[in-house]
């Protein structure tokens, strides 16, 4: 599916807009008076021991510019300030049969970034990036103005079919990030490509990373790492992750992110922890706007069914509320909202109420 379908404009407003109803049930009423620390360490360690029952212990992979760690910075230029991954990217590798250029490169995704500055591929050109392990297999830039065309505010298209090596199509338009990036703004980038690639395996894990500079490190990235096709047995939580497989001839490579998920429109586990925490605030605001005080497992008040796998807690009082959300998918990895926090969404291993 077009990476362009994937965002409507409209998300955010759907996710975080919505008739909430006056007649609140008696048992969402528990927000009454501030819940005690014993009570928080008992819904944390419940929290904990539930999703210890679901979540396998895994090593962590090297994510090109989502971590910045390891043999990654020695081929990766991209180094943001905090981890940044790729939505919904979409890459293939098919070698030629005959004609110019050995392999053809498609490459589709959402760049989120974290500061306002809008992006000018025009001004900065853009680089894409696909590994092997630390093996480069794909390393194609485009220089700034090299032909670009602004098509209206915020889009911008290349074209040149006649490159042999090189790309020779790409499009950068903005679109509204939704809730769950937590981003300042967002890109669906595509890419169409022609050069001397290998067509590799799928029992190997790969990294792409897409930069909106043509050279140079920057911040202005995002990355992501595609794990073998096969399965591990046991560990069907790896359904969620993005994977790559060979076609039956060996004459194409794609990878592809996880399944989109309903309702919040996502595929990436975190996505799906901060869109549930952002509709828990929703919620919590509007119980406050009614009772003046913030409730505690008001979930009946969410505007969308509770994502699957997802657990969540919350808990308020009459002058601050906390959330914390895991998820199968994210083993001793969680996020939370607190309201006295700017932002308010953190998250990580060590994330408590």
């Amino acid at each position: 599916m077009d990476a362009r379908r994937r965002a409507p404009a409209d998300v955010r407003v759907s996710a975080l807009t919505g008739d909430v109803a006056r007649d609140v049930p008696v048992a969402a009423r528990t927000g009454y008076g501030p819940c005690s620390d014993r009570g928080m360490r008992i819904g944390m360690a419940v929290l904990a021991l539930v999703a210890a029952s679901w979540l396998p212990a895994v090593a962590g992979a090297c994510m090109g510019c989502m971590t910045g760690e390891g043999t990654c910075e020695d081929v990766d230029p991209c180094h943001g300030p905090q981890p940044n991954a790729l939505r919904e990217p979409h890459v293939s590798v098919s070698r030629r049969i005959g004609g110019s250029g050995d392999a053809i490169v498609r490459f589709a995704g959402i760049v989120p970034l974290f500061d306002d500055e809008p992006a000018d591929p025009a001004a900065s050109g853009l680089r894409l990036i696909l590994r092997e392990g630390t093996r480069v297999v794909v390393d194609l830039a485009l220089a700034p103005n090299a032909g670009w065309l602004i098509r209206r505010p915020g889009e911008w298209i290349y074209r040149n079919p006649s490159v042999v090596d090189g790309v020779r199509r790409a499009s950068v338009r903005e679109i509204v990030p939704l809730p769950a990036y937590q981003a300042e703004r967002a890109y669906v980038v595509s890419i169409d490509a022609r050069t001397s690639a290998d067509v590799t395996s799928d029992t190997v894990g790969h990294d792409v990373t897409l930069l909106l500079a043509a050279e140079g490190p920057t911040t202005r990235c995002a990355g992501q790492t595609f794990r073998p096709h096969a399965i591990d047995p046991g560990q069907t939580w790896q359904l969620w992750d993005g994977r790559c497989k060979t076609s039956i001839t060996g004459a194409t490579l794609r990878c592809r992110s996880g399944p989109i998920r309903s309702p919040c429109q996502v595929s990436r586990a975190e996505d799906e922890m901060r869109c549930l925490l952002v509709d828990v605030a929703r919620a919590q605001e509007a119980y406050y706007a009614t009772y003046g005080t913030y409730c505690t497992q008001c979930l009946d008040l969410l505007s969308m069914p509770q994502p699957p796998y997802t657990i969540v807690l919350t808990v308020g009082t009459f002058a601050w509320f906390s959330t914390i959300a895991a998820h199968v998918a994210s083993p001793g990895y969680y996020c939370a909202w607190r309201s006295t926090e700017s932002p308010p969404i953190t998250c990580g291993p060590d994330v408590g109420f």
